[in-house]
């Protein structure tokens, strides 16, 4: 049963506004949208929703003064309030009521799973949410509640199982279940999507046993659910049961492993895969593998297949990030709410979020599935549209550029200034093509190969070249032998002189 019917909606931005109306009503709640927060009191007081999501951005008056003027009535003083804000605001949201902050930007699948947890808590009573894990979704409730920074203490039971995870002002501290504890332990819960689940908001006992970073843990559970289900495959998958053939199994018993016979009494006919491999003394990957060659040896058969889970196909279902970008911006247009793709820090797979600079829209129908329409103004191709100048210009080998004055003289190579004064002739400005090319003048070799290669003669003979019917005299013979000297090119270094010492230089 949920407890989550109707929902408030308070924020002055457009299309936030519409983004978080839709992710509600897609689950089968009534909707009430405002931007003012003095409708939202009247509302709140009058209709009595569920829950009342509030934005920071809200018209009237600041996000705390609402929540106080709120907590000041009688009709909706215990109303679960929800914001979605700066997390700098978190302190003084949370002391002038607010029962959850998520930080902007939000997920609006964690919006919708802390909004059923309130709503839960609010009308069981007692600080503490009841329901079913397949309501809720562990990995959901785990990262909606690190996502809003909350405590609290999530117990869970399927069959007789017992299992439990500790949050800690956003981080998750411990997990348990069976003989596992710790990271693995909260893989092998993800894995439970039946079963009894109860929150309670509290400050958990004890410290801090998980120190891995809960980005990371939340990315590798979410590979294990995802590599999980695809190997469970290949035996049937996660809710498959397993007997021991006993006939085969005695023909077979000398090929089995000793450490494997222990693992083949869980094959009772009454566990599932699941539950095999959480009492199993091997890793999870290592249990279905040795479950896949046992099944091959005909040591066990299978004998029910249950239905298959669910959590990996949840996960890749499409998901929002709400409060991205500024409400001042201009809003687009009616009854549509903009997605775009997500930004980096790979938050978790398939998540979106709502850009305003990008123009495809997603309009949530009725039915709760999203259909995508493009208000896209069509694009000018300047490609068919090039005038001849530019036809030109693609065909000519080179441009010259002259800026000639007046009187016909040429213009010196030096820099144009910004603004010519007025005692200047005014300039024309003349194109000429590759007709009047000149040859360029080759630069002057710089090292020994390009002497050899551009010369093609003795570097040593440019130096000891005399003119012809000339002769120097003594001050000129000591300058071009000062010259030679000064431009001595050194031998070039190789690896034929390494048995023998280098000389000095």
């Amino acid at each position: 049963m949920s407890f989550l019917q109707s929902v408030l909606v308070v924020d002055a931005d457009s299309a936030s506004r519409e983004l978080i109306s839709f992710g509600f009503e897609r689950i089968g709640c009534a909707i009430q949208a405002t931007a003012s927060a003095t409708d939202a009191i009247e509302l709140a007081e009058g209709q009595r929703p569920s829950v009342l999501v509030l934005s920071t951005h809200c018209e009237g008056m600041k996000a705390v003064d609402f929540i106080r003027a709120l907590r000041a009535g009688e009709a909706a003083r215990d109303l679960p309030v929800l914001v979605v804000g700066e997390e700098s605001q978190r302190e003084a949201l949370r002391a002038a009521g607010a029962d959850q902050l998520l930080g902007r930007p939000a997920s609006l699948m964690d919006l919708v799973a802390l909004a059923k947890l309130e709503a839960a808590r609010c009308t069981q009573g007692g600080g503490e949410a009841r329901g079913q894990i397949a309501e809720y979704g562990i990995y959901f409730v785990t990262r909606a509640l690190i996502r809003a920074r909350s405590s609290g203490v999530l117990r869970l039971d399927r069959s007789g199982r017992q299992g439990e995870l500790c949050f800690f002002a956003g981080e998750l501290a411990r997990a348990r279940v069976g003989q596992q504890q710790g990271a693995n332990a909260f893989h092998q819960l993800l894995l439970w999507d039946r079963g009894a689940l109860s929150l309670r908001f509290e400050v958990p006992d004890g410290g801090r046993k998980i120190r891995k970073p809960v980005d990371r843990l939340l990315e590798d559970g979410a590979r294990f659910v995802t590599e999980f289900e695809a190997i469970a495959d290949k035996v049937g998958g996660t809710k498959v049961v397993y007997e021991v053939n006993a006939a085969e199994l005695e023909q077979v018993r000398r090929r089995v492993p000793h450490e494997v016979m222990a693992l083949v009494s869980a094959y009772d006919g009454r566990r599932t895969l699941i539950d095999v491999v959480e009492d199993s003394p091997f890793k999870p990957f290592d249990t279905i593998m040795i479950t896949h060659r046992l099944s091959e040896l005909g040591a066990i058969r299978r004998c029910e297949v249950g239905p298959p889970m669910m959590l990996a196909a949840l996960l890749r279902e499409k998901d929002w990030l709400v409060g991205v970008g500024d409400p001042s911006e201009p809003k687009g247009p009616t009854g549509r709410v903009r997605k775009a793709r997500l930004a980096r820090s790979r938050p978790e797979a398939g998540a979106e979020t709502m850009d305003r600079t990008d123009r495809t829209d997603v309009v949530p129908p009725a039915g709760g599935t999203t259909v995508e329409a493009t208000d896209r103004q069509p694009r000018t191709d300047f490609s068919a549209a090039k005038d001849e100048t530019t036809e030109r210009t693609t065909r000519v080998e080179k441009v010259a550029l002259t800026v000639t004055a007046a009187s016909g003289d040429p213009a010196p190579p030096a820099k144009m200034p910004s603004a010519p004064k007025k005692s200047m002739a005014p300039a024309t400005l003349q194109l000429s093509w590759g007709a009047s090319r000149e040859p360029r003048t080759p630069r002057p070799p710089q090292s020994e190969a390009q002497l050899r290669r551009f010369a093609k003669i003795d570097p040593a003979a440019l130096f000891d070249a005399k003119p012809r019917g000339k002769e120097f005299d003594p001050v000129e013979e000591d300058f071009f032998a000062r010259e030679k000297e000064i431009h001595q090119v050194d031998p070039v270094d190789n690896f034929d002189d390494l048995s023998e010492p280098r000389p000095k230089r």
